[in-house]
């Protein structure tokens, strides 16, 4: 068996290590065998180890039954038709051995098929026999069942099972002659029955230590799509972090030179200036363009601050206060997180395009009811509102929000009054357990409930066939009966998952009593061999057991197997032992993967809070210089770069100057810091607006408690104080400050506002204060209790 472990601190980080199992072509193939997969993946290894297995059982199987040697066939058209499925075999164990998989799976088809050809001359030499018997021809079809199991994709090997096993059936039972009915009508039965457990044992062994591989391929590949998003969004932080650092030296600078003149009085300075003016708005364009890479695609990790976040850079730049507190949607599907996005930019647009709020506060929240995952989403403004009857007239909101939430089992609830604010609120609850992140283990029943079904059916028709073998019915119908007893044992614990060892202890227990009393039942005289039911049907259970259990279930199991069989010496390399050691690995390849898949979502995990650093990170930037959208200085750069605007001209210098003031307060405000300078972010971007030169000077730590909510302080504030800079004297200097004094913080605006705006100004909800009649500066003074910051 073929195993591959991962090289501790390898960068390639080998996905998992696998034991038995076979490789299913992907279905888009449409019968035809794609490219060798990756040779590093679990699903390559499974394809290795489940052809190393095929090799290993068909090579000893026909090593150790003399009756399918070629030198042993009476006929010469069987002993070519076995001596091609050798061929066969050395031609896959060649490509196998020398690794030339184009041809890997050609061979593999003409080793079944050589297989299949052979049990069918076998079995048409039988029928020509005087005497039938069918043991060589059922052992060559056996083998070939087993084979395709092993070796064919999973469709195309149950239907070729299924198509030997009813060639069998036909010949054992409708070509022999009826000399002893009653033994032939037990082998026409018993015989394809046993070939077809053993194909359903073969194919539910591949596919479930190939689905774990997919699992394990699929986590590794949810790790490199992190980790490549990761650096992806880390290279942005990196590139906005670079152009900011130049920001100042470049941008800032040549602005300062223009504002101030006498910069083209040579032919030299002119061409100076164009390059520094060319550099200048390459890096402002730059610098926008960076901030806004990586933001187009929801962020991993289902997290509605950051997934919004163009949504709340255009409040912010209209001047709107946003406050987010959501938590992080993991556990949400991404059908119902997408729904829930949808809704919350709707209402959100709504707001930017309809409300005029001055506030808006988007909060989310995922908690557990029982087994259960709840997600209640909120999104409230302060704006205009409107008529709850007008409702539906909103499309927007009837569609993307109320409709949206609906086709996800959700339910939203919009609530909205005339001069309050309008509130939109989300919720959604999972049916039991939906969205739950449990740890990932390997599917017992999968394997379990298909194997002991077949071989409960194969060894039932023994029990009712052979019943005229059995002298004493009695024992015999006890153990049948303890054999369903462990079956439905082990089967309705499989539901749960692996094995548990209690268990594995109570199936090695029973089954040596199962063994004593069928034994019992049947005469030392018994010349029927399927009337020993026994042993077949515990070895299947055995093997279930030493699948799915724990991983010294295999050993104790193996141990009562030689126990229950006697001779040890024989059994060692007998059918059952061999068996059991695949099952072994069996579990082995399952455990490994499932561990595998584990680490590999802690790895991810790991990946995905690098990311969600690194995304938060370039999302601050973003709501940080998307203000600078709000900046024409790229369009004067660059026209004085072409020499379509002159450098010297007044209105040149002004504008320089109005955009020099500009980015210079968007470098030293960041609207993620507190609600001080979310309000420093907002005046910026109007004063800007209105033509306004604004000069800020923040210091000491804004208020957070309630004083600083959307009752009073700082939010109450911005509405007085935008409207302030609205109705200032365009080339005016307002200033803003706001520090600490004693136990209040205090924010203060001075700005020019035009004499017809005076009176509206005294009027205002925090109104101004005129400092001198003769001066158009008037003054806002925002006073928030220090207690309110504890």
């Amino acid at each position: 068996m073929c195993d591959a472990d991962p090289v501790e601190g390898s960068p390639d980080r080998t996905r998992a290590r696998i034991g038995l199992a076979s490789l299913r072509a992907p279905k888009a193939d449409g019968g035809r065998r794609l490219p060798a997969p990756d040779v590093t993946s679990a699903y390559s290894v499974v394809d290795r180890g489940v052809v190393s297995l095929a090799l290993a059982w068909q090579g000893l199987w026909i090593l150790a039954d003399t009756r399918l040697w070629p030198t042993h066939q009476a006929n010469a058209a069987t002993a070519v038709a076995i001596t091609a499925s050798l061929i066969a075999w050395l031609a896959l164990l060649l490509v196998h051995a020398i690794g030339l998989s184009a041809y890997g799976w050609w061979c593999r088809w003409l080793d079944v098929a050589a297989l299949s050809v052979a049990a069918l001359a076998l079995l048409w030499t039988t029928s020509q026999q005087p005497t039938a018997d069918w043991a060589a021809a059922s052992s060559m079809t056996v083998l070939a069942t087993a084979l395709a199991g092993l070796l064919m994709q999973t469709r195309v090997a149950a239907v070729w099972v299924g198509v030997i096993v009813a060639v069998e059936a036909v010949f054992i039972g409708g070509l022999l002659e009826p000399r002893i009915a009653e033994q032939f009508t037990v082998a026409a039965i018993l015989y394809p029955l046993y070939a077809l457990s053993l194909g359903v044992l073969t194919i539910s062994a591949r596919v479930g230590v190939t689905r774990d591989a997919e699992r394990a391929d699929a986590a590794s590949a949810d790790v490199t799509r992190t980790e490549q998003e990761r650096l992806t969004v880390e290279g942005v932080e990196s590139a906005v972090r670079r152009e900011e650092r130049v920001l100042h030296e470049t941008v800032l600078n040549t602005l300062t030179a223009v504002m101030r003149g006498g910069v083209t009085t040579t032919a030299a300075l002119r061409h100076r200036l164009r390059e520094r003016c060319a550099e200048s708005a390459r890096v402002l364009r730059d610098l926008q363009q960076a901030s806004e890479r990586g933001l187009v695609e929801p962020a991993a990790g289902q997290r509605l601050d950051r997934d919004l976040d163009g949504a709340l850079v255009d409040l912010y730049t209209s001047g709107v206060s946003v406050h987010v507190d959501c938590d992080a949607m993991e556990q949400v599907p991404p059908r119902v997180y997408a729904a829930l996005l949808t809704a919350c930019r709707e209402a959100l647009s709504n707001v930017n395009r309809h409300a005029r709020a001055e506030a808006v506060w988007i909060t989310a929240r995922v908690t557990r009811r029982g087994g259960r995952v709840a997600v209640s989403a909120e999104v409230r403004d302060d704006g205009d509102g409107f008529e709850e009857a007008d409702l539906g007239r909103r499309f927007g909101l009837q569609g993307a929000v109320v409709r949206g939430l609906e086709e996800v089992g959700g339910e939203a609830v919009i609530t909205s009054q005339v001069g309050v604010g309008t509130t939109v609120h989300l919720e959604w609850v999972s049916a039991e357990h939906e969205g739950l992140s449990a740890p990932f283990r390997p599917s017992a029943a999968r394997f379990a409930i298909p194997v002991l079904v077949s071989w409960g059916v194969f060894t039932s028709a023994v029990v009712v066939l052979t019943r005229a073998e059995v002298s004493d019915p009695v024992p015999n119908a006890v153990a049948f009966s303890l054999l369903i007893g462990l079956s439905v044992l082990v089967v309705g614990a499989s539901l749960r998952g692996p094995l548990p060892w209690a268990v594995i202890l109570i199936v090695a227990g029973v089954s040596p009593l199962i063994y004593q009393l069928q034994g019992a039942a049947i005469p030392a005289s018994s010349t029927v061999p399927w009337a020993d039911w026994s042993s077949a049907a515990i070895v299947a259970i055995f093997v279930v057991a030493a699948a799915t259990g724990p991983p010294w279930a295999w050993l104790v199991l193996l141990i009562t197997w030689l126990f229950i069989q006697g001779d040890v010496v024989h059994e060692l390399i007998a059918p059952g032992t061999a068996i059991l050691l695949a099952a072994a690995l069996y579990a082995r390849s399952t455990r490994a993967n499932a561990a595998e898949v584990e680490s590999l979502r802690v790895l991810e995990a790991s990946e995905q809070a690098a990311l969600a650093v690194a995304r938060e990170s370039v999302h601050r930037m973003h709501r940080r210089y998307g203000a600078l959208r709000e900046s024409r200085a790229i369009e004067l750069l660059e026209g004085i770069a072409r020499e379509s605007i002159d450098p010297d001209d007044a209105a040149t210098r002004s504008a320089a100057a109005l955009e020099e003031r500009f980015i210079r307060t968007v470098i030293r405000v960041d609207p993620a810091i507190d609600a001080v300078h979310a309000l420093a972010t907002s005046l910026a971007v109007r004063a800007r607006r209105h033509g306004v030169f604004l000069d800020v000077d923040l210091s000491g730590s804004a208020p957070s408690g309630p004083e600083a909510g959307p009752q009073g302080g700082i939010v109450a504030s911005k509405s007085s104080l935008s409207r302030a800079v609205d109705s200032s004297q365009p080339g005016g200097v307002a200033r803003l400050s706001a520090r600490d004094e004693g136990n209040v913080f205090v924010i203060r605006l001075i700005t020019p506002i035009t004499r017809g705006n005076r009176d509206d100004m005294l009027n205002l909800p925090i109104p101004g204060v005129i400092l001198d009649p003769d001066d158009p500066d008037m003054l806002w003074e925002i006073r928030v209790p220090a207690e309110a910051s504890a």
